[in-house]
């Protein structure tokens, strides 16, 4: 049981008017007077949809426009992944080199870590963004020796193949390896082998000098505030691209055409890759790999300062979406929620999304608890700080009410959660719905609490 799947049941209907119901999905989502989005969705290489909702700056009021520039954070790590295995279809690597055998002054502990598990977030290498030497950085790292400075040697967070961990430093030192290739540096591999062959002139690796990129906000103590412009030198080959929704549209053509790839090579980046002991992951080679309403998806997200953005492809419908926002984490909704319901008003379908209610901190512990058996079939919810949470295996959401007895996630995916009672007046089950499968109807297994 996943959390990856929208609604189904009586949320969603069958769509008349596809162009008007994304309309209707933009107008609620992106306000007028606040930072916006610029939008994109392909369906066989035809536009359905291209606009931009919301203000490009909020002082002079200017409307955000289709053709601004946006930082897609880590919406960088498919194209990162793309270089990688150019170089494979050239011979001049295998996934199953280890970063030793390219970078032979990488410190001891980590450098019999794969390329494959660098590219997969098996690699166990700690999230340099999240380490103190990092944090208190002020400035642009000089090189990328400097940047791997951060976290080479540190200690790892677990044995390189034993599980998936979403880490940065995976990705920067796959750059690394693509400059120590290549011979050139990152953003000049990329805007030669992987941008300027697909027309896409304005993509590259962030240079203040030649990207007028549009200003991003974020909130600070319930005010909007212009956010600080990250040095594209700190996030590197792990999130430091630039890039519009036309040249994303670009890049969605040359995929299907099966370009720049081997058509080998594509269908692995698209392969979920399992564990060393065959534990199932949901990420392939720079994608994270899921279902939606039944149908295979690839995608991936983006967010830092100021920016979160969103790209989804539905492979066998040849449907794109691509979400660009410039508003930093924790807007709401997000640009993967606003992806998803694009995406599935493309399939045919529209989702009537519930609107939030207040409850009570008695109804919330009415309903926390443990729900189901089976380690596979089991979800967790509990209060933290006042709100409802979620845990569903790896995947935790925050839950807004719509009802008593009745929950909506909104981060990214539109997943709801209706609890019954038993004769005796006590919540016994849970019912989760989403979109393309069975309802699953869970028993309350164990009481649950609060977490500070």
């Amino acid at each position: 049981m996943t959390l990856g799947l929208p609604l189904s049941a009586t949320g969603w209907a069958q769509a008349p008017d596809r162009q008007a119901l994304m309309d209707r999905i933009l107008q609620s989502s992106l306000p007028a007077d606040e930072p916006g989005a610029a939008v994109l969705v392909l369906e066989q290489g035809r536009v359905l949809l291209r606009q931009a909702r919301g203000l490009a700056d909020l002082e002079s009021r200017e409307p955000l426009r289709v053709e601004q520039l946006f930082r897609i954070g880590s919406m960088s790590k498919p194209f990162t992944a793309l270089a990688v295995l150019q170089l494979m279809d050239q011979g001049k690597l295998n996934l199953q080199d280890t970063i030793g055998q390219h970078l032979p002054d990488y410190p001891a502990v980590g450098r019999d870590i794969t390329l494959m598990q660098l590219l997969t977030h098996q690699a166990g290498l700690p999230d340099y963004t999240v380490l103190p030497s990092f944090r208190a950085q002020r400035e642009a790292v000089p090189n990328t020796a400097a940047l791997l400075a951060h976290f080479q040697g540190e200690p790892l967070a677990f044995v390189p193949g034993e599980r998936f961990g979403y880490s940065n430093s995976h990705y920067v030192v796959l750059g690394a390896v693509i400059e120590k290739l290549s011979g050139l540096p990152y953003g000049r591999f990329m805007a030669q082998h992987c941008f300027s062959p697909l027309g896409m002139r304005d993509t590259g690796l962030e240079d203040p000098q030649v990207h007028a990129v549009v200003k991003g906000y974020g909130r600070r103590q319930g005010q909007r505030l212009q956010a600080p412009t990250p040095p594209s030198a700190n996030t590197h080959a792990a999130g430091g691209l630039v890039s519009t929704i036309d040249d994303l549209a670009r890049f969605a053509a040359a995929v299907d055409a099966g370009r720049l790839l081997k058509p080998q090579t594509w269908e692995i980046a698209f392969r979920a890759v399992p564990t060393r002991d065959g534990q199932p992951t949901r990420y392939g080679l720079g994608w994270q790999v899921q279902e939606f309403m039944g149908q295979p998806r690839v995608q991936h997200g983006g967010a830092l300062a100021g920016f979160s953005s969103h790209l989804l492809r539905l492979p066998e419908q040849g449907i794109w979406v691509v979400v660009l926002m410039n508003d930093g984490p924790g807007r709401q909704p997000g640009p993967g929620y606003i992806a998803e319901q694009l995406a599935a008003v493309a399939l045919g379908q529209a989702v009537d999304a519930p609107q939030a209610v207040v409850v009570d901190a008695a109804q919330l512990a009415a309903v926390v608890g443990v729900y189901g058996a089976e380690q596979s079939q089991r979800a967790e919810f509990r209060v933290v700080q006042g709100r409802l949470m979620v845990q569903v295996g790896s995947s935790r959401l925050p839950l807004e009410a719509s009802g008593p007895l009745e929950f909506f996630a909104r981060r990214s995916t539109l997943v709801r959660f209706r609890f019954e009672r038993d004769e005796s007046g006590k919540v016994s089950h849970v019912v989760l719905q989403r979109a393309g499968m069975p309802e699953d109807r869970l028993a309350r297994s164990a009481p649950g609490g609060a977490a500070p």
